[in-house]
């Protein structure tokens, strides 16, 4: 067996060095600063700043807006520690959390304010409109107050323009309530924060439903690049479109390029959806906003009808710990059922997107939505489901983390 040579090939300069590394070692470190390390950097600081882990808020202000709809102007609280608001792009929204009775409850809103706002007062302004049977917005509603201290969390959420990914033109479509991005958006192009034009498509049941109508009136005033179009459903208006925002209304008032922006309910996201196809745009110019949408179950083909109103239970594990035995309602979503048994699981969107909400499913049968499934493949697989947009089809358990 021949055996292999190591030839390593050194002067005397090399050897001398290598002695020599304590004694130069010890020098750079008696020459060096003696202040004391930072104990974060800038980008943390920002970072904290921009993404703290809650945020402590106050109602400064309540502002009846007409049908029942309140503007509530909120501001950080002092007291509990929040110093700043951080700054937001137009189109996110806030995850505000509270009790009821022996509820946790938390729902995402939307700002409506511009984010110069946050900057010059220190102040989100979100607006809540009554739902029939809304467990929450009848709370806020009936019970919010100027003093009135919530917890939240955020901003968050990527329904915002961007000039790497947009045209320069943002046509978008609105149906109730999911007008509110798009009027932080109009206001933060008339304050200057935004460097983009809005054609914005606001369709509404009635006029008395556009609830910011007089806002985008002054608004379209006051800067030449925003553009409101009344769409009503239910009745004539004068200098108004009739009907609902249909393909014909948006090849009416879309320019040549634009990105096509849709907030609203689930009806409007599937008729639009239908519409686009046979439109000529580019997908990667739709842009669809995270919403609350799963509303009627029965409106997905998918859906097993005769688990419609069955009752089953629920079974929560946390940390290998059974923590709560619920009974839940084909019906309702699993998120439903945890905030409505008093359990404080994590939650935001509401939507199936943001994973906030993760859990595994280890026992059961559950049905999910096509639409509203974002799981990624792999949570697919190994039984990690969104409790915000799973329903039970049997007793079921999980594991909330």
């Amino acid at each position: 067996m021949s055996k292999n040579k190591v030839v390593v090939r050194s002067t005397l300069g090399d050897l001398k060095k290598f002695a020599s590394i304590v004694s130069t070692r010890k020098g750079i470190i008696e020459s060096a600063s003696q202040s004391p390390l930072l104990r974060t950097y800038g980008v943390n600081e920002t970072a904290k700043a921009l993404h703290p882990p809650v945020l402590h808020l106050i109602v400064k202000k309540v502002v009846p807006m007409g049908g029942g709809v309140k503007s509530f102007v909120l501001t950080n609280n002092l007291n509990k520690g929040t110093q700043t608001l951080p700054y937001f792009k137009a189109g996110q929204y806030i995850g505000l959390s509270f009790k009821i009775g022996n509820s946790f409850v938390t729902r995402p809103y939307s700002i409506v304010s511009s984010p110069a706002l946050a900057l010059k007062n220190n102040e989100y302004i979100i607006t809540v409109k009554p739902k029939y049977n809304g467990f929450a917005s009848s709370y806020i509603l009936n019970n919010w107050r100027t003093g009135t201290a919530i917890d939240a969390v955020g901003p968050y959420g990527n329904f915002c323009y961007s000039p790497i990914r947009d045209e320069k033109t943002i046509l978008g479509v609105a149906g109730g309530s999911g007008v509110s991005p798009f009027i932080s958006l109009a206001q933060a192009i008339a304050d200057g924060t935004e460097d983009v034009d809005l054609i914005l498509l606001y369709g509404c049941r009635k006029l008395s439903d556009a609830t910011f109508k007089p806002l985008l009136d002054e608004l379209m005033q006051s800067c030449k690049r925003v553009k409101a179009v009344y769409v009503f459903s239910d009745e004539k208006v004068d200098k108004c479109e009739r009907g609902f925002v249909s393909r014909a209304i948006i090849e009416k008032y879309a320019p040549e390029r634009y990105s096509l922006f849709v907030c609203g309910p689930a009806s409007l996201y599937r008729f639009i959806a239908s519409e686009v196809s046979l439109m000529d745009i580019e997908r990667k110019n739709i842009r669809f906003e995270v919403f609350d949408k799963t509303k009627n179950l029965g409106s997905f083909e998918e859906f097993i009808e005769e688990k419609e109103g069955k009752e089953f239970y629920l079974t929560v594990y946390k940390r290998g710990d059974i923590i709560a035995e619920l009974k839940c309602h084909a019906d309702e979503s699993i998120l439903a059922a945890l905030e409505r048994g008093g359990v404080a699981a994590h939650s935001l969107c509401r939507s199936g997107e943001c994973g906030f909400c993760r859990s595994k499913l280890t026992a059961g049968e559950v049905f999910i939505p096509k639409e509203t499934d974002k799981r990624r493949m792999a949570d697919a697989k190994y039984n990690i489901i969104h409790p915000c947009c799973t329903y039970p089809a049997s007793d079921v358990a999980i594991e909330i983390f």
